[in-house]
C-alpha cells in the first residue's frame, strides 16, 4: 500500500502575495496534474511545490 504525501503548495497570482495550500496525493504525477488544474482554474502565474523543506517542483502558467 502506497503512502500519501503532503506537499506545501504556494500559488502565485499577479499582484497578490503567494497563497499557501496543502495538497495530499499518492505521487508526483498526481501532484503535477493537480498543479496544472490549479493554474488553469485560478489563472495563476505559477505554483511551487515543497515537501519537508525542499522545493520539489515549480510549474509556470
Amino acid at each position: 500500500m502506497a503512502l500519501r504525501q503532503t506537499y506545501e503548495l504556494y500559488l502565485h497570482k499577479d499582484g497578490e502575495p503567494p497563497r499557501f495550500e496543502p495538497y495530499t496525493c499518492l505521487d508526483e504525477v498526481e501532484l503535477l496534474g493537480a498543479m496544472r488544474r490549479m493554474i488553469a482554474e485560478h489563472s495563476l502565474q505559477s505554483v511551487e511545490a515543497w515537501r519537508l523543506g525542499e522545493q520539489v517542483m515549480v510549474l509556470a502558467g
